[in-house]
Order: structure tokens, then C-alpha cells, then sequence
């Protein structure tokens, strides 16, 4: 079996990016004297929003990509759809912060994911079409 070495790199960022936003999340229930919850409070909101999110989205598609990689799929395309993917997710939380919204960051990094996520999973299932 192959390294998975671009899922793995990217697997690398994306659980730094989630343990950001996990402690983002945390230091807002400290500020916002919060255990539980959002109460009701917009920031504390965004801040959940922007770590489940990502916990949400990455796990199916960083396996996505590891089994495309697995099967020795294009690597420039895997590549792409990684980069895509984990600018996405950067921008998500850049936009959920914002007072005004929607906006481009949010919309983009929510797109990113659904895009990345079709285009893979669409591939997916005809890698493994073409292997039966």
C-alpha cells in the first residue's frame, strides 16, 4: 500500500486548523463566561459554527481523498481538490467572524467544501466502478 502523503499533509494542517479553532472556541467561553452553549451571544456563536464546521465537513473528505490517493488517482488532481479544500476551510471561520454577513469568506469556504466534496466523491465512485 501506498503513503498516502498529500491526504497526509493535509490531514497534518487541518487538525492544526481544528485545534485552533477548538481553543478559539474555548477562550469565547472564557470571555464570554459561557460553559455551555452559545447563550445567546453572536461571537460565541460564530466561534462554534466555524470549529463544527470543519469537524463536520474534513473527516469525509480527507477520506475521500486518501482512497482516491490509495487507488493511485492523478495526484494534480488531488492536490487541487486538498488545496481548495483547506483554503476553504480558512476562509470559513475569516468569514464567520465578520459582522456582516453573508459574505465572500463565509460563502467561499462553505462552497469550497461542497464543491471538493462532490468532485471527490463523484470520482470516487468511479474509481471504484472502474475496479469491480
Amino acid at each position: 500500500m501506498i503513503f498516502p502523503t498529500i491526504t497526509a499533509l493535509t490531514l497534518g494542517a487541518t487538525i492544526i486548523l481544528q485545534m485552533a479553532l477548538g481553543m478559539r472556541t474555548s477562550m469565547g467561553r472564557q470571555k464570554f463566561s459561557q460553559s455551555v452553549g452559545d447563550g445567546g451571544n453572536p461571537e460565541m456563536t460564530a466561534r462554534m459554527r466555524s470549529h463544527g464546521n470543519l469537524t463536520e465537513n474534513a473527516p469525509i473528505i480527507l477520506m475521500t481523498l486518501g482512497l482516491l490517493e490509495a487507488a493511485g488517482a492523478n495526484a494534480t488532481g488531488i492536490i487541487v481538490l486538498a488545496v481548495v479544500f483547506f483554503v476553504g476551510r480558512l476562509l470559513h471561520p475569516i468569514g464567520m467572524s465578520m459582522k456582516k454577513s453573508p459574505n465572500a469568506p463565509r460563502v467561499i469556504g462553505a462552497m469550497s467544501s461542497y464543491m471538493v466534496g462532490f468532485a471527490s466523491g463523484i470520482w470516487l465512485l468511479v474509481t471504484a466502478l472502474s475496479a469491480l
